[in-house]
C-alpha cells in the first residue's frame, strides 16, 4: 500500500510456498500464527486499497481451511486448486495448440514431445513454438 505502482495500473506481488495454508503441528513451534494473523489484519483493514491497486498471488503446494482462507474470499479474493494434468490431456492440448496455427503433426510426434521435454505445460509450449516456427522457416525456402 506504501509503495504505488510504476508504469502499471496495479501492483503484483507473488509469494511462493509461504507455509501460511498449512496447520502447524505440535512439535514445529513457528510464528506463522502470528503472520497469519497479522495479514488477516491487513486484508479487512486495506481491502478496498488492494482491490484498486494489488494483485496478490500465493502459490502454495497445500491449502488447508483456516480463517486466512475465509478472510481471503471475504474481501474478494478467490482461491483456485490446481492439479497437474495427465500425459493424455496435455497432448490434446498441444494438439489444440497446432492446429491453432494450422501446423500438421506426425503420429506419436506429440507423444515424443512430452516424453522428451517433460510435463511442464510451459516448457512444452515454448518447445512447440520452436518447432512451428522452424516448420515455417524451412516451408519459405
Amino acid at each position: 500500500m506504501q509503495m504505488p505502482c510504476f508504469g502499471y495500473p496495479k501492483k503484483m506481488i507473488v509469494v511462493k510456498n509461504s507455509g501460511l495454508f498449512k496447520k502447524e503441528t505440535k512439535k514445529k513451534v513457528t510464528s506463522l500464527k502470528e503472520v497469519r494473523e497479522e495479514l488477516e489484519k491487513f486484508l479487512k483493514e486495506n481491502s478496498k486499497g488492494l482491490e484498486q491497486n494489488m494483485i496478490i498471488v500465493f502459490i502454495e503446494d497445500t491449502i488447508e481451511k483456516l480463517n486466512i482462507t475465509k478472510t481471503i474470499e471475504n474481501v474478494g479474493g478467490i482461491i483456485c486448486e490446481f492439479e497437474l494434468q495427465k500425459p493424455l490431456a496435455l497432448e490434446k492440448r498441444l494438439i489444440a495448440i497446432c492446429n491453432a496455427y494450422k501446423v500438421k503433426q506426425e503420429n506419436g510426434a506429440i507423444k515424443h514431445l512430452i516424453e522428451t521435454s517433460g510435463t511442464s505445460m510451459q516448457e512444452l509450449i515454448n518447445e512447440l513454438r520452436k518447432l512451428i516456427e522452424y516448420a515455417r522457416r524451412k516451408s519459405e525456402q
